[in-house]
């Protein structure tokens, strides 16, 4: 057993054969006497505990009185708080004198101790934390002190600069640093607590796109649409707003609403001749129904002519003039072309030159001319009828959104060997010419 500890089990753990007096009271005044007495319990002894506020006397079981069930320190004194003390006897009223040891600062010997016989027998000096209460000069303890902790230095400065984050602030066991096998300070150098600035700015991002809504139609040209939001991640604090658009939108064609239909052809014309041959004609229209967006436009001509009384005249001259054309020789026609049509299916009177694309009048009369012009989407045609080089009849075709065919017509008074001629006008245009889609030129001696 340690030698401090075996004389303070000797002082309270003595078996006694009687019933100790003991002073017994509690008072706020920690310098106060005690007069009431009690008779302790076997296997009592007295005790005297005085704190920062409070003295108590009275009695405690022996059991309480060793280092381990006591303040941890000397007869149960703290080694730490000078103002904390508990401590034990086993003579009749021998509590009221107990807890009057001088001050560790004083380097005294306590007068009720004898310091040389307890070092004698069970060597006090050899536990030097509890003996310097008590026998601090004896054992030569008067520079040994017990280190304390200096004041807290100022929190620092938080770790982030926005968000959460952490300050700290420490301390030095310098007031006295411990010395001469004083005790360490107790408890940590640092402390650190949490510390809150401003929010941190995030900068939005897009989300990907969503999918494609439904086409605004169910046919003919519409527009649909997709989404996305400025939630990846959401802009907070004082962080920008996503750049861009939210919305997107594109053209969409689910299909054409409608093909073109043609309308009943119209009645036959007069017969341009009452004898010899002359021509008729009809038309029809691309318009039952006209051929929406995408829709495709009506096969087959627009114009349809046939002879006439073709019964001989009585006097000679009566011979039907008429000619019909088709099939552009240039595909791609310029500003100021004469358009050559070079299959001729017809030419009574041999009026039509397939060579030069020039009808020249046999003779004076009235005569009407038909053009069908066919062309590729995004494409004008500008063209002019011409007579002996002046505008017999002027316009241009073409709407740009799909491949169509066009028509028109003129009657011009001519005399015998004027000429007749179809011409682009005005820059380029590209012509659409198949087995289903003609370009054509024709024209008939009305009377």
């Amino acid at each position: 057993m340690v030698p401090g500890i075996i004389w303070i089990w000797l002082l309270v753990n003595v078996e006694q054969i009687y019933t100790l007096e003991c002073y017994s009271c509690t008072s706020t005044d920690v310098n106060a006497s005690c007069n009431n007495t009690v008779s302790c319990k076997a296997q009592q002894s007295c005790f005297k505990d005085v704190s920062t506020h409070v003295t108590v006397h009275g009695c405690i079981d022996n059991t309480q009185c060793d280092l381990n069930n006591g303040a941890s320190s000397i007869v149960g004194r703290s080694v730490n708080a000078r103002a904390n003390c508990h401590e034990c006897c086993s003579t009749n009223m021998c509590n009221a004198g107990l807890c009057t040891h001088p001050e560790p600062a004083t380097c005294e010997n306590d007068e009720t101790v004898d310091c040389s016989k307890l070092n004698t027998l069970f060597g006090v000096c050899n536990d030097k934390h509890h003996a310097k209460t008590v026998c601090a000069k004896f054992c030569g303890l008067c520079n040994m002190a017990d280190g304390n902790w200096a004041a807290w230095s100022s929190w620092s400065n938080c770790d982030v600069t926005c968000g959460i984050g952490v300050d700290s602030r420490t301390r030095t066991c310098t007031n006295p640093a411990p010395r001469d096998g004083g005790y360490d300070c107790v408890g940590n150098s640092t402390e650190h607590r949490t510390c809150r600035r401003d929010v941190c700015p995030v900068s939005g991002g897009w989300s990907q796109w969503g999918n494609w809504e439904s086409c605004s139609v169910t046919c003919g040209v519409g527009i649909q649409k997709r989404h996305r939001s400025c939630s990846n991640p959401y802009p907070s604090g004082l962080g920008l707003h996503c750049f861009g658009e939210a919305l997107d939108v594109e053209i969409c064609r689910p299909g054409p609403c409608a093909d073109g239909g043609w309308t009943d052809w119209s009645t036959w014309t007069k017969c341009s001749a009452t004898c010899g041959g002359g021509f008729e004609s009809r038309k029809r229209t691309c318009s039952n129904p006209v051929p929406s967006a995408l829709g495709r436009y009506c096969d087959g001509d627009s114009t349809e002519i046939v002879s006439c009384n073709t019964d001989a005249c009585a006097s000679s001259g009566g011979q039907a003039i008429a000619f019909q054309s088709k099939d552009s020789v240039d595909e791609t026609v310029k500003s100021n072309q004469t358009i050559v049509f070079a299959n001729t299916s017809l030419n009574e009177g041999n009026g039509y030159d397939n060579n030069t694309g020039v009808f020249t009048a046999p003779r004076d009369g009235t005569y009407l001319f038909t053009i069908q012009m066919c062309l590729y989407g995004q494409n004008y045609f500008h063209w002019a009828i011409m007579a002996n080089d002046a505008e017999l009849k002027k316009g241009y075709f073409g709407d740009g959104s799909y491949n169509k065919c066009y028509t028109a017509d003129a009657v011009a008074l001519l005399k015998a060997g004027d000429h007749v001629s179809v011409k682009s006008t005005t820059g380029s245009a590209k012509l659409l010419q198949d087995g289903d889609k003609w370009n054509t030129f024709t024209g008939v001696l009305l009377n």
